[in-house]
């Protein structure tokens, strides 16, 4: 019974920092220290100032606000040209929520 509990307190432990480390591991940095994160569009909540994101099968949240920068193919553009199953790249800082909020977001039309 004894090792069974040990187990189980085990698994929980891993799982736990898996939960918390898995997140970070996923994005990247860039050259200005920015994390970022690439994947495709799953949804746009203009309402709450939200996008969803699927990164390497993993659903992300990615925050915009009226200091985000939208770019299409590095040209300038706007929150209207991005659409569902569309990849992008998206720069920013991960909140307390693990919520990207984005400083700029690029469609790459493809």
């Amino acid at each position: 019974m004894r090792s069974i509990a040990s187990f189980l307190a085990f698994a929980m432990t891993a799982l736990l920092v898996t939960a918390l480390v898995m997140p970070a591991a996923l994005a990247e940095e860039d050259k200005a220290g920015e994390k970022r994160l690439v994947g495709r569009i799953m949804s746009i909540d203009e309402d709450n100032s939200v996008i969803m994101i699927q990164v390497n099968n993993a659903p992300r949240t990615v925050v915009y606000n009226s200091k985000t920068k939208f770019t299409v193919m590095n040209n300038p553009g706007s929150l209207d040209e991005l659409r569902e199953g569309e990849r992008v790249i998206c720069l920013g800082e991960f909140d307390e929520k693990l919520r990207l909020v984005a400083t700029r977001i690029d469609g790459r039309r493809n």
